[in-house]
């Protein structure tokens, strides 16, 4: 049990790693191009995001395309914002690694949790190997 819950631990930070890590680069990305004046283009490259060629081997891109809409809705918000986005993700994309960190630290002290918690159990006579 205590594999599977170790298991389980490294599928969820890896999944939760591989977010954070798509959603800063896009923030990234759409800072310059909003910040570059060009809002009005930024909302139609928005589809058009160059995928990272490492990126495309593990993620299928109908998912990159669920984490550009609500992108849109936000560029529409800052579309008059010009050069202030860029004083904005100074601080969002090292906020978003610092949530990043909270998370795992959270998610490391379950799984230790677990970890101890199963070790409390007596195991039961039907599982242990007995030498014959």
């Amino acid at each position: 049990m205590k594999t599977a819950l170790w298991i389980v631990f490294a599928l969820i930070s890896a999944v939760w790693t591989v977010t954070v890590l798509v959603t800063a680069e896009l923030t990234a990305w759409l800072a310059t191009t909003v910040g570059s004046g060009q809002a009005g283009d930024a909302i139609s490259k928005v589809g058009e995001w160059p995928v990272p060629p490492w990126l495309s081997l593990w993620l299928d891109p109908a998912w990159i395309q669920e984490l550009q809409a609500p992108w849109v809705e936000l560029l529409g918000w800052f579309g008059q914002s010009g050069q202030a986005l860029g004083s904005v993700v100074s601080w969002l994309i090292p906020l978003m690694w610092i949530a990043w960190g909270a998370i795992m630290l959270i998610l490391v002290v379950f799984a230790l949790a677990g970890h101890f918690l199963l070790g409390k159990f007596p195991k039961r006579p039907g599982l242990t190997r007995n030498p014959a």
